[in-house]
């Protein structure tokens, strides 16, 4: 359908997302900022003209997905970074163990513990990780935490880059708050996943989940290949510090759904389904270039993409604007870490989100926010 302008929607969706003319932009009631960038005016929202900043996405036009009933927590964002470092805090990993809350974020060049007692007022705890080792000396990030009731010990799992390679770091400890305890190891490095999977094409190997199904725990974690790919995998282990990679489950290669981005699968059972969700875009400096979606399957290690998406871009002007990724569901610490904790009859993701900044620089460089849905929503799917 046109507009009054006589613009198809593409044409709209073309002239909001790409950032180029004059003309075109103010044809949607749209402003070109200084840096380039497309900024909806309030007259274009108040007339009702198409909004280029809500309606543009890099997986297709967003009339054809649909968006999962939610609510962001007007406290967004709820961890805005560290005192010493800086003021990033993503992505973020969550957990709730004898009522306290705990979040572990990236805050370059280090990773920082945070706790709560509602998830949504947060008192920073100390540095976990630094990137004061060879095999880490470059990058510290992706945290993924557990809590494990049988040994009473916390499992911190974190990406980590040094000059020449990527690997999977372990720290294990029965009190996360300690600041003595700082005792870490590389647990599983790209080269052994390229060995394993008969796939020399990988680059780089990220960890981003650890459920326990059928007695074994069942990892998630993406890569990224030399043909610039991105791709979901899924391997098993008998205990914490075994990860045996098995198969990939999505390639963004071979399904548009993904665009050219697939990070930070995270899986959630609710009524005997598995949710699973993943960030999926490209990567550029425009409005929603990347997003939090939806897949669904009957068993852990089966998913289909579907056009849903858990976690919109924000308005213009919004924390999160530019993008959202990097969720991890809020899950129950009981040993299966598939059931979402429920809060007030919600069940909570938290995410990051990326502003636009001002003159092409980057604004926040990540902050966390929480988002929360109806379990009736999923128990009903």
């Amino acid at each position: 359908m046109d507009n009054e302008d006589g613009l198809t929607r593409r044409q709209i969706l073309a002239a909001g997302g790409a950032g180029i003319g004059t003309a075109s932009a103010t044809a949607v009631g749209a402003e070109v900022l200084t840096d380039g960038c497309l900024r909806c005016t309030p007259e274009a929202i108040i007339q009702g003209i198409l909004d280029p900043c809500r309606k543009r996405d890099n997986i297709g036009i967003l009339d054809e997905f649909q968006t999962v009933p939610h609510r962001k927590h007007p406290e967004n964002p709820v961890v805005s970074g560290s005192s010493i470092y800086s003021t990033q805090s993503y992505p973020p990993s969550v957990i709730r163990v004898n009522g306290t809350y705990f979040a572990i974020v990236k805050s370059y060049p280090a990773l920082v513990l945070f706790s709560s007692d509602d998830g949504i007022s947060w008192k920073e705890e100390r540095v976990i990780v630094q990137n004061d080792k060879s095999w880490r000396n470059k990058k510290v990030s992706s945290p993924l935490v557990r809590f494990d009731p049988n040994s009473d010990h916390y499992h911190l799992f974190f990406s980590a880059r040094s000059s020449n390679s990527w690997s999977i770091g372990h720290l294990s400890t029965d009190e996360l708050t300690d600041k003595e305890v700082n005792v870490d190891s590389i647990l599983y490095t790209s080269e052994e996943f390229r060995q394993e999977m008969g796939d020399e094409t990988v680059e780089k190997v990220v960890l981003s989940d650890v459920i326990c199904d059928d007695n074994r725990f069942v990892y998630y974690g993406t890569t990224k290949h030399s043909n610039g790919s991105w791709k979901v995998w899924i391997g098993f282990g008998e205990e914490w510090d075994d990860i045996n990679p098995n198969k990939y489950i999505f390639d963004s290669s071979h399904n548009a759904v993904f665009g050219d981005i697939i990070q930070t699968p995270n899986v959630v059972k609710i009524a005997g389904k598995f949710f699973m969700s993943y960030t999926a875009g490209i990567s550029s400096d425009v409005i929603g270039e990347r997003q939090v979606y939806l897949a669904v399957g009957d068993s852990y290690d089966s998913f289909e993409p579907t056009k849903q998406i858990l976690v919109p871009y924000g308005t213009c002007g919004s924390w999160d604007e530019r993008r959202t990724y990097g969720s991890q569901w809020l899950k129950t610490q009981d040993g299966s870490y598939t059931n979402p904790e429920i809060v007030e009859g919600m069940i909570r993701l938290y995410y990051s989100g990326h502003d636009l900044g001002t003159n092409g620089i980057i604004g926040n460089m990540g902050k966390t926010g929480l988002v929360e849905y109806d379990i009736e929503y999923f128990e009903k799917y």
